[in-house]
């Protein structure tokens, strides 16, 4: 266990022009009159390229779900800069994972699933760009807008035409940490930083009606390679990771992450970060189990959605269940990510705990071989002919196996 980098007011979130990538990450519940609640998430990306070259490609994700009746919006956007960023990280991971008679081939599949994903999912391309102002920070875009407002933030959600617009002011209720990659795990290098506020107040209006929630802010930035691909000459391999950001309602809050190669559960590093009474302490132990998973009607892509967790060094051992299966998001390149709303309990010293948590699965939605496409389309099939229930019973001996 160590102590990491922390800071007591809101650190800058200005864009790094020297990265590859970098990304603003906001999630968190709302309470509506009557006690509704709204689970929100907003994404906003830009890409640099493995090089770090040229202008910036914008990509936006948004996703709220209804806690009582499990109905959710999803928006995904980019812009023409992202997909030519996008194109040539593909044409390197072709070279990287597929023999020369088959790079062409893969690149081709790729090309068509994409303009079949815009196709059947709406996803949009943008020809406007996000608006950033420096002092004090600010960023805007298609109704989405993120600001520094004194010690915290203020946010804007603009749900889809003709859907509710949420404005809110949101109050850092712990700490942040503000860390180098290599503090999180040093095989991870020193190529990426990562600040963090896992605890935000809420307060605002959604039209006009006025709601409270708790929120979860994230910022990351750096090189993508070692964080979304690594060398394997004579190009790249596409990495994937899960990420669950919890919180008890006992005030404690955990981030647990798994660093691994896109499609496969079993990690090459992990980490996990405890953010409770104090500056936030990093925790090395960690024993994770896949508990549950689901197929996706759409994707074909199976997705480990329930985990159980054991973190020795806190005593604590915790489940962490979606709380409803198809949070599926659609991503130009990777196909999809699964990112979504949980549940959690578990046990801590003895006593009963609960709360909840954000997952989320990446490098689990495109297939990375030719067998894993094939693969998906029989998935898909079975899906068609015999409907979602089938699919959940053929992931169940895998479940037990795991």
């Amino acid at each position: 266990m160590a102590e990491l980098a922390f800071q007591t007011t809101c650190p800058d979130l200005a864009p790094r022009d020297a990265a590859g990538v970098e990304w603003w990450f906001v999630q968190g519940r709302l309470t509506m009159p009557g006690g509704r609640r709204l689970h929100l998430m907003a994404a906003l990306f830009l890409i640099r390229g493995l090089r770090a070259e040229g202008p910036p490609g914008a990509m936006l994700i948004q996703h709220v779900l209804d806690e009582t009746t499990g109905d959710g919006w999803v928006d995904s956007r980019l812009t023409p800069a992202a997909i030519d960023h996008h194109e040539r990280i593909a044409r390197d991971v072709a070279a990287g994972m597929f023999a020369p008679p088959l790079r062409g081939l893969a690149l081709w599949r790729h090309g068509r699933d994409m303009d079949a994903l815009m196709l059947r999912t709406g996803m949009q391309v943008d020809h406007s760009a996000p608006r950033f102002d420096a002092d004090p920070f600010s960023v805007s875009w298609n109704g989405f807008s993120l600001r520094r407002d004194g010690p915290g933030l203020g946010i804007r959600f603009a749900m889809g035409p003709g859907r509710a617009v949420a404005d809110l002011a949101l109050t850092p209720q712990s700490p942040w940490m503000d860390e180098r990659s290599d503090r999180l795990h040093p095989d991870l290098g020193n190529g990426f930083a990562y600040q963090c506020c896992p605890h935000l107040s809420a307060t605002g209006t959604m039209d006009g009606a006025p709601v409270s929630g708790e929120f979860w802010v994230d910022r990351q930035w750096g090189r993508m390679d070692g964080w979304l691909v690594e060398p394997a000459e004579p190009g790249r391999r596409v990495l994937g990771w899960e990420w669950f950001g919890i919180n008890f309602d006992s005030g404690h809050h955990l981030m647990i992450f798994r660093h691994n190669r896109a499609g496969r559960s079993d990690p090459a590093r992990q980490c996990a970060v405890s953010f409770q009474d104090g500056p936030p302490r990093r925790l090395d132990r960690i024993e994770a189990q896949v508990l549950g998973n689901w197929i996706s009607p759409v994707t074909g892509a199976r997705y480990p959605v329930e985990w159980g967790f054991s973190l020795p060094e806190i005593d604590l051992q915790l489940r962490i269940s979606p709380l409803t299966l198809n949070q599926e998001i659609p991503v130009f390149g990777s196909t999809a990510i699964w990112e979504g709303a949980a549940r959690v309990t578990g046990r801590q010293g003895g006593h009963e705990i609960g709360g909840r948590a954000r997952m989320e699965l990446v490098g689990y939605g495109a297939p990375l071989s030719i067998a894993d496409h094939v693969g998906r389309r029989l998935r898909r099939l079975q899906g068609d002919l015999l409907g979602d229930r089938l699919g959940s019973l053929l992931s169940a001996p895998q479940n037990r196996r795991r």
